[in-house]
This record gives C-alpha cells, sequence and structure tokens, in this order.
C-alpha cells in the first residue's frame, strides 16, 4: 500500500492480498486533496477535502469521513466496486 504525504489520521491496515477482488490487485495509494488550488495534495496532517483512492488504473475520489477509519480490504472494495460499474457502462450498447 502506498499512502500519499501524510493522510491525515488515516489509518489503513494491510490484509493478505489473495484475499483481494480479482481485478483488483497492486499497491493501494491514498492521497488526501484540496478543492482549493484544485487537486493538489494536502498539507502534511490534515485530512484534505477529498481523498484520492487508487488501485492500479482504477480511482475512486471519496470525502474523508468515508475513508476515515476504513481498513485496506473495504478501500479496496470501493475501488472495485467503481471498476466493475465501468466495466458495465463500457458493455452497454
Amino acid at each position: 500500500m502506498v499512502v500519499g504525504p501524510d493522510p491525515g489520521g488515516l489509518t489503513v491496515d494491510s490484509v493478505d492480498s489473495a484475499a483481494c477482488v480479482a481485478g483488483n490487485e497492486g499497491p493501494l495509494e491514498v492521497t488526501p486533496l484540496l478543492l482549493t488550488p484544485i487537486c493538489h495534495a494536502a498539507p502534511p496532517g490534515t485530512p484534505g477535502d477529498v481523498v484520492r483512492v487508487s488501485v492500479g488504473a482504477t480511482t475512486v475520489y471519496l470525502l474523508p469521513a468515508d475513508v476515515d477509519g476504513a481498513d485496506e480490504a473495504a478501500l479496496r472494495d470501493m475501488v472495485a466496486a467503481r471498476g466493475r460499474l465501468a466495466d458495465r457502462d463500457e458493455a452497454a450498447p
């Protein structure tokens, strides 16, 4: 797992990579961001306005409250759910 500049108290526990959803492997990146200036990394020790969570090529943007207290498995599930929605939308006629 890769955590961006000081996640502002965000705690993410390690999980066995074998437990990850298929297609949801790779490093987990969690980066708190500011909205102004747009999408700059939040200063160390601050949660930011939004949190970018990425696994491989799939990225979701969440509120800090949605990420606070979530473990790595829960964050990976959120990213995987977004990936499944994108796959479904691409497959639609």
